[in-house]
């Protein structure tokens, strides 16, 4: 397969950042239509010397290949993914050999992307969140997967692309080239699908702050547009906008000859694509995180949000149920472990026992209990009253009379005995009445009041 390119370009620009830790190979404006690898870098941002890093692994698998040229003519894909791997080996000896030499970089770390054409297709290779994208007819029909902690929440389901977008460690890197201390592994992708007219945009993070799925396909669908155009819509798109670094390179497939001397045994990854755009700066984060995320067993990560909420239901219902249990075991053992105290069941009046009561005649007096009677104090007599003797026939019984009755009793007698005095008093007054004279208003003499006791005759 003979595969030839357009002139391809390439930027990277300083963005909101005090300093430039992006890198691309070749150099801007120094990429010809004769080179076969591309190379974007990302410097760990906030990490010491991260423009060094990434202009360091760009230049060491730039002198890879050309240390090796048999791969502009591989025989077969595991060829190209362990000579691959050989480079990224010995460009992580590099920066052990750098860090040695230079201790403030110690824990200085790189994203990485490249793109190889030879003669059995294209060889994508990336590490950390800078993507390549595959365009065709103003569709991205391939896109590498960001090895990043939002993007594998993102494919486990427990986000939405829009939470995705502001999640707060969407900034978070899984894989990154920091030295021999902590290898790293690249993500290899063998492109055999190639067409007149492909474009494949290469960039990092940076770029993807202002430029989406969307508006990167408008950019790539408007017609007559050479790369240099498009290149320079995106660039304009991204100034003094984005917070980061941004860089990039683009590449046109301008004419495709016979059939790829391989096929590969890797499938490649041609999942559902998210569109997800970066807002906001790079996280610090240390090189002992980076190797934490790294070394993350994928068992181990969290399950999708699905079983999290079938697992909080089922404890809920566990709770709910325990709760129940506990109540009941004090409602049944309230008597047993508090015997002194008494429900207001136990409180009710006993029945009385006739048994041993006197008989009650059915025609005593009955008294309202809800209500307590007006009783006048009574002067109480010196002398002790005669008891009063009555003859009961034999066989009767007498009846004992209750408090309440002889109150009473002494009540209506009282008030019989004033009332005989007032109709006397009427009387008398009728009688020295004139007549044909209206009866006076007033009495001529007041009753006695009710709590009145009686006179000293």
């Amino acid at each position: 397969m003979i595969i030839s390119i357009a002139h391809p370009v390439g930027f990277s620009r300083i963005g909101g950042r005090a300093n430039n830790e992006d890198a691309i190979y070749p150099l801007e404006n120094e990429a010809t239509n004769s080179n076969k690898l591309f190379v974007v870098c990302d410097g760990i941002g906030g990490h010491n010397s991260g423009e060094i890093a990434s202009r360091l692994a760009s230049i060491e698998f730039a002198n890879y290949l050309h240390a090796h040229p048999e791969l502009d003519n591989p025989r077969s894909d595991e060829e190209i993914y362990q000579s691959w791997s050989a480079a990224l080996r010995e460009t992580e000896n590099s920066f052990e050999e750098y860090m040695a030499t230079h201790p403030e970089s110690s824990g200085m770390g790189t994203t990485l992307c490249f793109l190889h054409v030879h003669t059995s297709g294209i060889t994508l290779g990336h590490i950390g969140d800078s993507r390549i994208y595959q365009i065709r007819e103003n569709k991205i029909i391939f896109r590498t997967e960001d090895h990043s902690i939002v993007n594998q929440l993102l494919r486990a389901g427990q986000i939405t692309p829009e939470e995705a977008r502001n999640y707060p460690a969407k900034n978070v890197i899984t894989r990154a080239i920091q030295g021999a201390k902590r290898p790293s592994e690249i993500e290899f992708d063998l492109i055999t699908d190639l067409q007149e007219n492909d474009y494949f945009f290469i960039c990092t993070d940076g770029v993807l702050e202002q430029i989406s799925d969307r508006i990167l396909e408008e950019v790539f669908s408007a017609p007559d547009y050479s790369l240099q155009e498009r290149a320079s819509i995106i660039i304009e798109k991204c100034q003094n906008l984005t917070r980061d670094n941004f860089s990039a390179y683009l590449i046109e497939i301008k004419q495709v000859l016979g059939e790829p001397l391989i096929l590969p045994s890797k499938e490649t990854k041609n999942d559902q694509i998210h569109s997800i755009t970066y807002e906001e700066e790079y996280d610090v984060h240390t090189a002992e995180k980076f190797q934490e995320l790294t070394d993350e067993d994928p068992k181990e990560r969290p399950q999708p949000t699905k079983i999290k909420k079938t697992k909080d239901i089922f404890l809920g219902l566990i709770y709910a149920l325990g709760a129940g249990i506990i109540l009941l075991f004090g409602y049944l053992t309230y008597d047993y472990f508090f015997p002194g105290k008494k429900t207001v069941k136990d409180e009710t009046v006993p029945n009385l026992d006739l048994s041993t009561s006197p008989e009650i005649k059915k025609d005593s007096v009955k008294h309202d209990t809800n209500t307590t009677p007006d009783v006048a104090p009574v002067a109480v007599p010196t002398s002790k009253p005669e008891k009063q003797k009555t003859k009961t026939k034999p066989g009767n019984k007498v009846t004992k009379p209750q408090p309440g009755e002889l109150r009473d009793k002494k009540d209506s007698k009282k008030e019989q005995k004033e009332q005989k005095t007032e109709d006397k008093s009427k009387k008398e007054d009728s009688s020295t009445t004139p007549q044909g004279s209206e009866p006076s208003s007033q009495p001529s003499r007041k009753p006695k009041e009710k709590n009145q006791g009686p006179k000293d005759s």
